[in-house]
């Protein structure tokens, strides 16, 4: 309780700091409202003295306010992308053409797509060397004809 009679602006600034390493960490901006809010409790502490009771009541309206602006301008970033299954690798591979590195099995083939080998699934067998086109991935397997 000692601690909330004596807040002081730098106080509010390593609280300021302890919520930005958080938000490095991986809080998708969701803290830094609490950054701004934090670090402008600390200005208003440093300019003008005010009691604990006034700051604490201040960070937590001006924390929600930065927090809401931040989600409400920034969200258009978060807006899904008019190109389906960007990040896929099932889009990815639809239609690319390779060749076979290794049969496995009757069924499994070792094949090489660009510069990345993968383990694929047939219907029909292939001899070292075929040329391949992947026609669907399942489990992000791809399966070749």
């Amino acid at each position: 309780m000692e601690l909330l009679m004596n807040l002081e602006y730098w106080h509010w600034w390593i609280l300021a700091l302890v919520f930005l390493i958080f938000e490095v960490l991986g809080f998708s901006g969701f803290l830094l409202g609490a950054v701004v809010a934090a670090v402008a409790t600390g200005l208003v502490a440093l300019v003008a003295p005010v009691g604990w009771e006034v700051q604490i009541t201040l960070f937590g309206i001006m924390a929600v306010v930065f927090t809401v602006v931040y989600w409400k301008k920034f969200r258009r970033f978060n807006q899904k992308t008019d190109q389906e299954g960007l990040n896929t690798v099932e889009q990815r591979l639809m239609g690319k053409h390779g060749s076979v590195v290794k049969v496995l099995s009757s069924t499994e083939v070792k094949i090489q797509i660009g510069d990345t080998l993968w383990t694929a699934t047939a219907d029909t067998e292939h001899q070292e060397g075929d040329k391949v086109t992947v026609s669907k991935v399942v489990n992000q397997v791809p399966h070749v004809t």
